[in-house]
C-alpha cells in the first residue's frame, strides 16, 4: 500500500501559508499607514459657499392680492336690565 505522504517528484513546492499570511500582512498595514500619512498631511480646504445665479423669468412673483373687505362692524344687543333686590336684615 501506497502512502501519498510526499509528493511526486518534480512538483513545485507550495509557499509556507505562515510567510504568505505575514507577508500580506505586511503590505496591509504599509498601504494603511502610506494612505493615513497621505491623508493627514494633505487635508482637503473647507468647501466654500456655493453661489447659484437664478435667471429671472425662472423665479415668477406672485400677483398682489386684492385689498380684502371690511369686517361686518358687530352688532352689540342692548344689556339685560339686572334686578338686585334689597338686602334683608334680621336682628335677634
Amino acid at each position: 500500500m501506497l502512502l501519498r505522504s510526499l509528493p511526486p517528484p518534480g512538483t513545485p513546492r507550495l509557499p509556507n501559508p505562515r510567510k504568505l499570511k505575514i507577508g500580506v500582512l505586511v503590505v496591509l498595514a504599509l498601504t494603511y499607514a502610506g494612505l493615513f500619512v497621505v491623508l493627514s498631511r494633505h487635508p482637503k480646504p473647507p468647501p466654500g459657499p456655493h453661489y447659484t445665479a437664478i435667471p429671472v423669468a425662472v423665479v415668477k412673483t406672485a400677483p398682489p392680492a386684492p385689498p380684502a373687505p371690511p369686517p361686518p362692524a358687530p352688532h352689540l344687543a342692548d344689556p339685560v336690565p339686572v334686578t338686585i333686590p334689597p338686602p334683608r336684615l334680621a336682628i335677634h
